[in-house]
């Protein structure tokens, strides 16, 4: 699975971080228990990148798909969700619409 994000709004980012570290980590289900529906799914991740909305990156990524991207570190991973801590506590997080 391939998760795709159109935003580099660090509490967002924050946001989806601790919600797949859940699903990651089993402590979050999507439709369990329910007589019909999704069912129980289980995360696993392989590696984590970014890929720039730029002709170059997307090149990169695409010649090689274990190293062409930027990998994303867990220093990254402590900020964005700090950012995303620190909108809860003044209640100014951010709401992006298409």
């Amino acid at each position: 699975m391939v998760v795709q994000v159109d935003t580099d709004d660090a509490p967002l980012l924050g946001m989806l971080t601790l919600g797949l570290c859940e699903l990651e980590a089993g402590r979050l289900a999507v439709g369990n228990g329910r007589s019909r529906g999704l069912g129980r799914i289980e995360l696993r991740v392989s590696r984590r990148a970014i890929v720039h909305r730029n002709v170059d990156s997307l090149l990169a990524y695409l010649a090689d798909l274990d190293g062409g991207a930027a990998p994303v570190r867990d220093a990254e991973l402590q900020a964005w969700v700090a950012a995303f801590a620190d909108c809860l506590r003044t209640d100014q997080l951010t709401v992006e619409s298409d």
